[in-house]
């Protein structure tokens, strides 16, 4: 198989919170037992997510 490479642009995404609508959320570093696995950064809301999290960054293709 042939090695292919193209540009790509870093892309973040976050999730703004439902509840103060200025914060974003980040995913917590600790052992989670009620299911709150984010929290706001600036009102300290908890979220549940599945997947990835929040933040995150995706690599987009640079279109030419």
């Amino acid at each position: 198989m042939a090695e292919l490479r193209r540009e790509v642009k870093p892309v973040e995404i976050n999730y703004l919170c439902d509840k103060c609508e200025k914060g974003m959320v980040i995913k917590l570093e600790r052992d989670v037992t009620d299911d709150k696995n984010h929290q706001c950064v600036i009102c300290g809301e908890g979220y549940h997510f599945n997947g990835n999290g929040y933040p995150r960054i995706v690599y987009t293709p640079v279109e030419s």
